[in-house]
């Protein structure tokens, strides 16, 4: 490793202050002084050593880089990583037909570095840019992995959309549209399956425990391996993946801003059966915010995020509490049935110009404000929130009569 500049004055100016050189009697006229004596000098020893791979035989040095010097860390020892755009790959890559040579330094030889030569099958493509890295998967077979420059494509409509994340479908919009259908069905067939391979191979590894060791070993090597698991799982991801990201570039080349819910934080909910609770841990919210945060850059489009509280439960006409959420719809107090999931996505859309409920408010705020609204509403058709309980238009969790709030544990 050849330092920088900067670093190399930093470990010199170390080196002075920690080392005193010995000193000699000269004869200068008619006095007698004292002078370094170089010859037998340690510090001018460790200063040339900084000049090449010298400077590892000297403990000192060694903590000093350890402590000082500002690297990255890495845990694994299947891949290479460099910076094709630094001056010391100039003239490092060459190409002929499809194959593409890239020359990465190795080890040192003394002052030289010994390059080696990866030739890499890249098509019409000859990525030279960026950081390359070089993987070796599991089958042996060395891959480049590169940055890609992609194009901003901005869209002339600036219409805004809202987005309701769901389980079933990826997103729903307010325009009544369901984006990236059959999400839910992809992740419940995945998880029974899954289920049903687990229980297979704990009956394996319960009788593996009752044989002999040779058996065992056997048995764990070639019945209860992680490959072809692992395949499987990766299919699943990558296909989840090109489900929602197809369907988000739709939205982005429809409109020009989406408003979603903020679901970063985790929900406290009601206790779950185990197979729902297996399923919603495989629920991909993250790579649903994903797509909307990547595509929205290419896309020139915007991405704005609201508090989700009471927004499934909230009638976009009026925006109270009255009503009811009952699967896929939302009975209203005036009996018009809505659509749940369209209902949701336009109070999401309506809460992105909200300067009332911020993103970042508690649930608790958030459902005070929305009561102080249904009751001004109440008063305008001459009702009241009880009056609203009992007529069955307020659910009386909302506004509870006589009755003392619950504890929570």
């Amino acid at each position: 490793m050849q330092f920088k500049k900067q670093l190399k004055c930093f470990f010199i100016r170390k080196i002075y202050s920690t080392f005193k050189p010995e000193k000699k009697q000269v004869v200068k006229g008619k006095k007698t002084i004292l002078v370094d004596n170089l010859e037998t000098s340690f510090r001018d020893e460790l200063i040339k050593s900084l000049n090449s791979q010298e400077w590892q035989q000297y403990p000192l040095i060694s903590r000093w880089v350890r402590q000082y010097y500002k690297r990255g860390h890495t845990w694994v020892d299947n891949q290479i990583v460099i910076n094709a755009t630094g001056n010391t790959m100039k003239g490092k890559v060459s190409r002929k037909g499809k194959v593409t040579t890239y020359q990465i330094p190795g080890f040192m030889d003394g002052k030289k570095v010994a390059w080696i030569s990866i030739p890499i099958l890249t098509g019409r493509v000859t990525p030279k840019a960026g950081r390359l890295r070089f993987l070796i998967n599991n089958s042996g077979i060395v891959e480049l992995h590169y940055p890609k420059t992609t194009k901003i494509e901005v869209s002339p409509n600036k219409d805004s959309l809202g987005v309701d994340k769901g389980f079933t479908e990826g997103f729903y919009g307010s325009d009544g549209i369901a984006y990236a259908e059959g999400l839910g069905s992809v992740i419940n067939d995945a998880s029974d399956r899954r289920t049903k391979k687990n229980k297979k191979r704990q009956k394996l590894f319960a009788i593996s425990r009752k044989v002999d060791p040779a058996r065992r070993q056997r048995i764990l090597e070639n019945n209860l391996g992680r490959k072809k698991a692992g395949k499987l799982d990766s299919k699943k991801r990558y296909y989840i993946t090109q489900l929602i990201r197809t369907d988000t570039n739709k939205i982005f080349d429809s409109y020009g801003e989406v408003v979603a819910e903020d679901l970063s934080k985790y929900i406290k909910g009601k206790n779950r059966a185990k197979a729902v609770n297996r399923r919603l841990n495989e629920w991909s919210k993250g790579e649903l915010q994903k797509a909307l945060d990547e595509i929205s850059l290419r896309k020139g489009g915007v991405v704005k995020l609201v508090n989700p509280a009471y927004t499934s439960q909230v009638d976009h006409r009026n925006g109270t509490l009255l009503g009811k959420r009952l699967g896929d719809q939302f009975l209203t107090f005036d009996g018009v049935v809505l659509q749940a999931d369209q209902n949701a996505a336009t109070n999401i859309k309506i809460r992105g110009s909200d300067l009332q409920i911020t993103r970042f408010m508690k649930k608790e705020q958030i459902h005070r404000i929305l009561l102080e609204r249904t009751a001004l509403f109440l008063a305008e058709l001459g009702h009241s929130l009880e009056s609203a309980v009992s007529m069955g238009w307020l659910d009386e969790k909302h506004h509870p009569q006589g009755k003392p709030p619950r504890r929570r544990r």
